[in-house]
C-alpha cells in the first residue's frame, strides 16, 4: 500500500510540473541586447543594442522570429535609474511573428492611453487591452493572450500621432495550460487515494 501511495504522489507531482513547464516558455526582450551569432537572447554572445537618435526598429530581433514594420528605439533613463535603458518610443509600433506566439505583455510609461492589440494571420483581432493614462504619466503593463497563434501586434493610442514609451516585451511561446485535464487527473487521483484508504480501513 505504501508503494502504491508513493506512485500516486509521484504521478501528481509529474502532472503539476508538466502544467508549470507548459507556461514557462517565453522570451523577454528588454531592448538592451540583440541576439548574437547563436540567434538567441540571454547567452554569452548577446550584443549590445546599437543606438543612433531615434533608431528605426526593424530586423534587430529577426533571429527570434520577430520583425518590426513600425517603431523607433530611444535611449533615456525613463525605464532605468542608470540612464542607459533602451526602449521603444514611437507612434504605433507594429510587430509580426514567423513563429507561434500565444501571449504578449509589454511595459508602458506614457502620457497617453496605450492599447495592445493582437491579430491572427488574417488581421482579425484576437485580443486587446488598454492601459488608461488618466491624464498623467502612467506606468503599467499591457498583456493579451490567445489560444490561437498570434501573427502580429500593435500598440497605439486612439490618436495615431501620440508617442508611447514601451519596454520589456515578453512573448509567450506556448498556449496557457487548460486547467480541466489536470484538474480531472488530480480529482481521479484523489478518488483513488480515498478508495485505497477505504479498503485499508475495511481490511483492518
Amino acid at each position: 500500500m505504501a508503494a502504491f501511495m508513493r506512485l500516486l504522489a509521484i504521478a501528481l507531482l509529474a502532472l503539476t510540473m508538466t502544467s508549470q513547464s507548459a507556461s514557462a516558455k517565453s522570451i523577454l526582450i528588454d531592448f538592451e541586447y540583440v541576439p548574437g551569432p547563436d540567434g538567441m537572447l540571454g547567452t554569452a554572445d548577446d550584443q549590445h543594442t546599437s543606438y543612433s537618435p531615434m533608431e528605426p526598429l526593424r530586423e534587430q530581433y529577426a533571429a527570434l522570429g520577430l520583425h518590426f514594420s513600425q517603431g523607433t528605439l530611444f535611449d533615456s533613463g525613463s525605464f532605468s535609474v542608470d540612464g542607459t535603458s533602451h526602449f521603444i518610443s514611437s507612434t504605433t509600433p507594429v510587430g509580426t511573428f514567423d513563429m507561434p506566439v500565444y501571449g504578449i505583455s509589454i511595459q508602458s510609461r506614457s502620457y497617453w492611453d496605450a492599447t495592445l492589440t493582437a491579430y491572427d494571420a488574417q488581421g482579425v483581432v484576437l485580443a486587446a487591452y488598454t492601459l488608461k493614462s488618466e491624464g498623467d504619466w502612467k506606468t503599467g503593463y499591457l498583456a493579451v493572450a490567445s489560444r490561437v497563434a498570434i501573427s502580429s501586434f500593435s500598440v497605439r493610442d486612439t490618436n495615431p500621432d501620440h508617442i508611447l514609451n514601451l519596454d520589456n516585451l515578453r512573448l509567450e511561446l506556448s498556449p496557457a495550460p487548460v486547467p480541466e485535464p489536470t484538474s480531472l487527473a488530480m480529482f481521479a487521483a484523489g478518488g483513488l487515494l480515498l478508495l485505497a484508504k477505504s479498503r485499508r480501513t475495511r481490511a483492518m
